[in-house]
């Protein structure tokens, strides 16, 4: 019925919780399959909308072969280039999905957070929501900074700003980075 978007970055830098994630899903979305694959954005980004076609048309197959009518994201920019470039398919973000069905364990109750809601993002108050309804849940407390939700700024890493403009890239960073003390 729906499968885990899992993206390319999410796999690569933490195995573990991919697999976590795709496991409380499953609990929580009977159904759910999983689809280890690119978006197509960073091809979008460069210009390469051939290639960016081609990974589209690949993510439909895909879809189809399986019956799969919902793709949930790890992802935000994930979920805004699906949503773009497959506006007839239902796209969420794992955020979403688990926000109030899954129960977190409560490691750290009353760990003060703020978060960076991404960019890519900012109209979506459901994945806004969901984000904070799981630190919630888990025993966290968010304190939102003044760039947060609809207004959240750019962090740095879209856009392929670090390898085209490094300095510009890290006075972004450290920007964002100063908006909260909190982790």
């Amino acid at each position: 019925k729906r499968l885990f978007f899992t993206g390319c970055a999410l796999p690569a830098v933490s195995p573990r919780n991919t697999l976590r994630v795709y496991d409380e899903l499953r609990r929580a979305y009977p159904g759910t399959g999983v689809l280890m694959y690119c978006c197509g954005a960073p091809a979008e980004l460069i210009g390469m909308e051939e290639a960016f076609e081609g990974t589209i048309h690949e993510i439909e197959r895909h879809m189809e072969e399986l019956g799969a009518e919902e793709l949930i994201a790890a992802c935000p920019d994930c979920q805004h280039t699906l949503k773009t470039g497959l506006p007839d398919v239902s796209v969420r973000t794992v955020w979403e999905a688990l926000g109030g069905r899954w129960q977190p364990p409560r490691l750290r109750d009353g760990a003060r957070v703020a978060i960076h809601d991404s960019c890519k993002a900012h109209h979506e108050p459901d994945t806004h929501t969901g984000i904070r309804t799981l630190i919630a849940d888990a025993g966290g407390v968010v304190e939102d900074v003044e760039y947060s939700r609809e207004k959240a700024r750019c962090c740095g890493s879209g856009g392929m700003i670090y390898p085209v403009d490094p300095g510009l890239w890290q006075k972004i960073v450290r920007r964002r980075a100063a908006e909260s003390e909190l982790p």
